[in-house]
């Protein structure tokens, strides 16, 4: 498991050492913006199968926006999330399921600070042994939209919301699927 962590966190390094370089190649010849750093919170409510025994959850990421053109940004992105078990539920969970996620996409601004987005890459679980589940790594996407929000100087309220599917965790149960609605606050910022 720290093993397949260490290789996700690797990856996302390099990608965006890559793309950094290739977008600063190609963009000399436009005016863009610089790299956007952010980190945030996130908060969501479960969907599908899922909801049965887990009802919502809570994380944090941190991303990195590489400009490739005027609108267009490749992302990368590494968070960390928690799904609280429902003690109430009809048949309860054996513990929270906490996941480490590794993901990459594309970031447009069709409006001057309205954006669409779409990531894909990897969830990793944690506690594989505390809640039953058969795999430790699912993939995941996500589709979103958001708006930053100026704050001052080189810095932004960066406000998005995405639906989160992943893959089984399970060979055999349709319901290992960890599904949510999630709500990000960030803190956005360019470095000169």
């Amino acid at each position: 498991m720290k093993t397949h962590f260490k290789l996700a966190v690797a990856a996302i390094i390099l990608a965006n050492s890559s793309l950094s370089v290739k977008a600063q190649t190609e963009a000399k010849s436009e005016s863009i913006k610089e790299i956007i750093y952010s980190a945030g919170v996130e908060s969501g409510l479960t969907s599908g199968s899922i909801r049965e025994a887990y009802k919502w959850s809570l994380g944090g990421s941190l991303q990195a926006a590489t400009p490739v053109t005027r609108n267009i940004f490749v992302t990368v992105n590494a968070g960390y999330q928690n799904y609280f078990k429902d003690d109430n539920a009809r048949f309860p969970a054996k513990a929270d399921i906490r996941l480490i996620a590794g993901k990459a996409g594309l970031k447009y601004f069709p409006l001057n600070s309205f954006y669409v987005q779409a990531e894909a890459g990897a969830d990793f679980l944690l506690n594989k042994s505390e809640t039953g589940l058969q795999r430790t790594t699912a993939f995941v996407y996500a589709p979103q939209m958001g708006y930053q929000f100026k704050l001052s100087g080189m810095s932004y309220l960066d406000t998005g919301v995405r639906y989160e599917r992943t893959t089984n965790f399970n060979e055999d149960l349709n319901s290992s699927k960890v599904n949510s609605y999630v709500l990000r606050l960030a803190y956005a910022f360019l470095l000169k």
